[in-house]
């Protein structure tokens, strides 16, 4: 016991040092297990990526989401993609293309011009291929266009708006159409500078019934229908006066229309509201080529077909609006022609009303579009049907003396086919809206040596 007493701590302490020898044994062999367990693992699915199966999801957490990872379709990315492909591959990424020279085997920017490695000049076709979204100010024109254009920034979206060469197309609008930004002699078809001013609406005809004189209340024929006749040339009105079956011995006109000569339909008495109070009234039916016009008594007449209302924008500077809505409001029915008048160049194009609706006016080339494009060249005007006068274009004011026809205007042919050309028809459905349309006056600065383009704006 005594001996106990003596070495009880030094017993004590072989027994907590065994412990703990104990526990340093049994953890190396933990690791030696999960080392084994892991390399398992490890090897039992290198071996099924290699076969091309799938891993179970419960053998590691680890690897199901890396195997996720990896056959996500966000991941995926097309060595070579179609043609039609805007992200680009690895190969020819989005803004690269090959060289055209078949020997050089290098890439080189899409907008270059010249290769750097060849010195081989790039067709102009390359811009077909370009891809649109490549425009970083995001104005319409793609970077490739504005940054071969001396007078084009591709970090600006304001120039997209303004016009270069004073043409009246914006620079976008020219993109657009394929035409010379820096030429005003080359410009879109003209009539995508009209818009839609006003609805449409029907104009008072030259001729109202001022009275009726019935002896014989039954038989119509009898009546004397007194109408009042506008003369354009007197700018007076004067009297007429017709029976049912007659036919007037002359042509009425307000100055710009001439109907008839008109026949008298029918006469009838009608009830009809009045103002405030229900009356008794004649109704005169009149014809003319196809048409009928109705005639109330006491009350104005108004032309049946309608009057579409543009406005063409033969100016694209703000200074000028008063004089736009003033001289450049065109105002023509179904059928009838009108013709553009282009201020920088003093060219014509006719074009003949399709249709006239509330929302939508399309119209019709006839005469002078062919050949306005890069060289700037309009076709031919025909002889018949065009007057002389003061204003700048046929149409609303008929200043050229248009009128509601004009013989010799006939479609323009396909070359060597002996065939008429389709139309070419332009729907306006653009409203006016001064704020997008008109710009405000540059300025224009003197041109000097070793500029590619006559003057820049600023």
């Amino acid at each position: 016991m005594n001996f106990l007493r003596q070495h009880f701590e030094k017993l004590i302490l072989g027994i907590v040092l065994a412990a703990l020898v104990a526990a340093i044994v049994l953890v190396l062999l933990s690791i030696g297990k999960g080392k084994s367990a892991v390399g398992e693992e490890k090897g039992t699915a290198e071996s099924v990526l290699k076969l091309g199966k799938e891993l179970a999801p419960d053998q590691s957490r680890d690897l199901a989401k890396a195997t996720e990872m990896l056959i996500s379709p966000k991941n995926r990315f097309a060595f070579l993609p179609a043609a039609d492909d805007p992200k680009g591959s690895l190969v020819e990424p989005v803004h690269y293309l090959r060289c055209v020279n078949p020997r050089c085997p290098y890439l080189i920017p899409s907008d270059e011009r010249v290769c750097r490695f060849c010195d081989t000049e790039e067709p102009p076709e390359k811009k077909d291929v370009y891809p649109v979204e490549e425009d970083q100010d995001r104005d319409g024109i793609p970077n490739y266009v504005e940054k071969n254009t001396p007078f084009l920034k591709f970090d600006d979206a304001a120039d997209a708006g303004l016009d270069y060469d004073q043409d009246a197309f914006t620079n976008l609008e020219e993109f657009r159409n394929g035409t010379n930004m820096a030429l005003p002699t080359s410009f879109p078809p003209l009539a995508l500078n009209l818009r839609l001013y006003e609805k449409p609406s029907n104009p008072q005809f030259p001729m109202q019934l001022r009275s009726v004189q019935a002896s014989n209340p039954d038989d119509p024929k009898s009546w004397a229908l007194n109408f009042t006749v506008f003369n354009p040339r007197t700018r007076r009105p004067f009297s007429q006066t017709l029976h049912v079956g007659e036919t007037m011995k002359y042509q009425v006109s307000d100055g710009r229309r001439t109907y008839g000569p008109l026949v008298v339909e029918s006469a009838v008495r009608e009830r009809r509201q009045v103002g405030d109070e229900a009356k008794e009234v004649t109704v005169v039916t009149m014809t003319w080529d196809t048409k009928k016009y109705v005639f109330v008594e006491g009350e104005k007449a108004y032309d049946p077909t309608p009057t579409m209302d543009l406005i063409y924008l033969a100016s694209r500077y703000k200074k000028f609006e008063d004089n736009l809505k003033r001289q450049y409001r065109i105002k023509n029915q179904e059928g009838e022609f009108f013709q553009l008048l282009h201020l920088p160049t003093q060219r014509r194009e006719v074009y003949k009303v399709i249709s006239v609706a509330d929302d939508k006016v399309v119209v019709e080339l006839v005469q002078g579009g062919a050949g306005a494009g890069a060289d700037g060249m309009m076709g031919g005007m025909p002889g018949g049907g065009m007057g002389e006068g003061p204003g700048m274009m046929g149409g609303g004011m008929d200043p050229m003396g248009m009128g509601g026809g004009m013989p010799g205007m006939a479609t323009p042919t396909g070359p060597g086919t002996g065939k008429e050309a389709e139309p070419v028809r332009f729907e306006i459905t653009r409203q006016f809206d001064a704020a997008q349309d008109l710009m405000d006056m540059p300025r224009v600065t003197r041109s000097t040596p070793g500029t590619m383009l006559p003057g820049t704006l600023r």
